[in-house]
């Protein structure tokens, strides 16, 4: 469907595309990929500017790392005694593109529930609001090389997790997370720490935190 200015809505499940990745490659910048409730065993990569919204409660990306390390029970109690785990369910959604937004989608079992990840480059402009990461070992996650500019992120639950948000750079220089803010956002069953940050530039506003 066309919502004005050249934007389309394009839908996944329900009769529409079979994958939120087919959608992606379908869909131009401007577009929103509108997703029916089910579950989506994919490892999503957003590389456009579009924003992806779950179209009722429901909306799941599904990933492998409690089955793929045999956990029964939380992920939070078995990261706390691990020896050691295999990452292979890796990213559940993959944010390497500027002006993305994700709104009401659940991401479940991953490595990385969701990661700005934009090697030598930045990723600007990137939204969630509502979205849940979970049973994952981090939550949200900047990749090292990689600069964030303006994030924000709106209500939502990090449960079930290693690191709820954790903006990595062992680079003094540069990939900084700059301008940044999580407002209202529910972390919850953490083993390590909700929010860990290495270097933060500009404004950053970590505010109504539960």
């Amino acid at each position: 469907d066309d919502i004005g200015g050249g934007s389309k809505i394009l839908l996944v499940g329900a009769g529409g595309y079979a994958t939120i990745n087919d959608a992606i490659a379908a869909a131009n910048a401007g577009d929103t990929i509108l997703v029916a409730p089910g579950t989506y065993n994919e490892n999503v990569l957003l590389n456009k500017s579009v924003t992806l919204m779950g179209a009722a409660p429901g909306v799941i990306i599904q990933g492998t790392f409690e089955t793929d390390n045999g956990i029964v029970g939380d992920v939070n109690t078995f990261l706390s005694t691990a020896v050691a785990y295999t990452g292979a369910a890796g990213t559940g959604i993959t944010v390497s593109a500027d002006g993305v937004t994700i709104s009401n989608i659940t991401v479940d079992g991953f490595l990385n529930a969701i990661s700005a990840n934009n090697a030598g480059g930045a990723v600007s402009g990137l939204t969630l609001n509502d979205v849940t990461m979970q049973d994952s070992v981090f939550g949200f996650i900047k990749q090292d090389t990689t600069t964030l500019n303006g994030m924000t992120m709106n209500g939502g639950l990090i449960q079930d997790s290693y690191i709820g948000v954790y903006f990595y750079n062992d680079n003094p220089t540069d990939a900084d997370a700059i301008d940044t803010t999580i407002d209202g956002t529910t972390f919850q069953d953490i083993t390590q720490k909700g929010i860990y940050v290495e270097p933060l530039q500009g404004n950053t506003l970590f505010d109504t935190l539960i």
